[in-house]
């Protein structure tokens, strides 16, 4: 097993990127078909979810990074961190964006990552959303199997496997009844209901499945991990001044 960490000790440089690369949505998962894989991803919060999204982002960035600039990837990664605290930390229409291209494939694989990415937690809307973004993940997971070198895909499967594994274990998703926004008073009652299917925010240590983590710890080392933050060194973070014209009400990375 390879922690997040790790990946960028290992030298990807020799390994070429794939030269079968059809086209920016030609290596995703099935999209009318219900694998295996997308039931073992399902059955988490949306922050427990989220969280694997940046893990794989992160796989993908280490994996391109040889041939491309890859530093927004990492960015937004952190971002999608922080986007658990609060939707209003993570600003997706920063550069660089667009429709993937469809070649070259380390032009093409790197936005078709930060799509989906977009796709997932662009706004308030999924913040409050009772669903979670399991298709996305399921699919960057596809896009970033496709561009490994063969001998790591295995190894990032079985990483993907084991920490969906683990994050259910933490932060499986409550199974409440699907609600129907006309049953509900109001639209804060509505997304109050949803609340839990959206769970309490994941730190980046729970995505290295080698390092014990106990469910009540996981929000002090989340909390820890956002006080790190430097809107300053991350073009999708927004900073405090922008937050409070949003609406956030506080000191926001922690702050007190």
């Amino acid at each position: 097993m390879i922690s997040i960490k790790a990946l960028d000790s290992i030298d990807m440089s020799a390994a070429p990127l794939p030269a079968n690369w059809q086209g920016a949505l030609d290596h995703i998962g099935p999209v009318q078909t219900v694998t295996p894989l997308v039931d073992r991803l399902s059955g988490k919060t949306t922050c427990a979810t989220v969280a694997m999204i940046a893990g794989v982002v992160t796989w993908g960035a280490a994996r391109l990074r040889p041939f491309t600039d890859t530093g927004f990837l990492y960015e937004l990664a952190e971002a999608s961190f922080a986007w658990q605290f609060d939707w209003r930390y993570l600003d997706t229409e920063v550069e660089p964006k667009g429709k993937p291209a469809d070649q070259p494939v380390e032009v093409s694989a790197p936005m078709v990552l930060r799509s989906f990415v977009r796709k997932s937690i662009r706004g308030e809307k999924p913040w409050h959303s009772f669903y979670q973004p399991t298709m996305e993940l399921f699919h960057m997971s596809s896009v970033v199997s496709f561009i490994l070198p063969p001998d790591l895909r295995d190894i990032f499967e079985d990483w993907l496997v084991q920490t969906s594994d683990r994050l259910d274990a933490l932060c499986a998703a409550p199974d409440l009844e699907v609600p129907d926004f006309a049953d509900f008073e109001n639209k804060q009652a509505y997304r109050d209901y949803c609340a839990p299917r959206r769970g309490a925010p994941v730190p980046m240590l729970a995505l290295d499945p080698t390092i014990a983590i106990e469910a009540d710890g996981l929000s002090d080392r989340a909390l820890e991990e956002l006080r790190k933050l430097d809107p300053r060194a991350n073009r999708y973070l927004r900073t405090a001044e922008q937050m409070a014209a949003l609406g956030f009400d506080g000191q926001p990375y922690g702050a007190t």
